[in-house]
């Protein structure tokens, strides 16, 4: 069978940090989990498309083939990395908006959505099963 579509959604805000390679910052571990899922994507050939966003959408690529993505992810992490605040339903939305494809969300969780409690995340979950978010690491 044809496996689901997959879109990454990755706060780029302040708060994340800039990705350097360091393990310093939040920034790293959501490039990491974003290399380790693409390339369990790339074993049984799924599409993969990838948002990034603070306070806007500002990058968001529809799921692709992988040579077209390896273009276009290079092009978004090392150049269109962002800083700013965090609104979360910008995130929500592309899991609304696009109910037949896998999702991942990788947040710090520092987000300006006072909404996004726990009974909201259920309700958000609950519209599309395939809602996963991701919380930073603890130290």
């Amino acid at each position: 069978t044809k496996p689901m579509d997959l879109r990454i959604s990755i706060d780029t805000s302040g708060s994340t940090g800039y990705p350097s390679g360091e393990m310093g910052c939040q920034a790293d571990y959501e490039i990491v989990l974003l290399f380790a899922i693409l390339k369990m994507a790339r074993k049984i050939e799924q599409k993969v498309g990838m948002s990034l966003w603070t306070t806007q959408l500002y990058y968001d690529v529809p799921p692709v083939e992988w040579k077209r993505f390896d273009e276009l992810l290079k092009k978004a992490i090392f150049t269109n990395w962002s800083s700013g605040g965090t609104l979360m339903q910008l995130a929500l939305n592309q899991v609304i908006k696009h109910p037949n494809e896998f999702h991942f969300i990788f947040t710090d969780g520092y987000v300006f959505y006072d909404k996004l409690d726990k009974a909201e995340l259920k309700k958000q979950m609950k519209k599309n099963p395939w809602f996963c978010l991701k919380k930073r690491p603890k130290k």
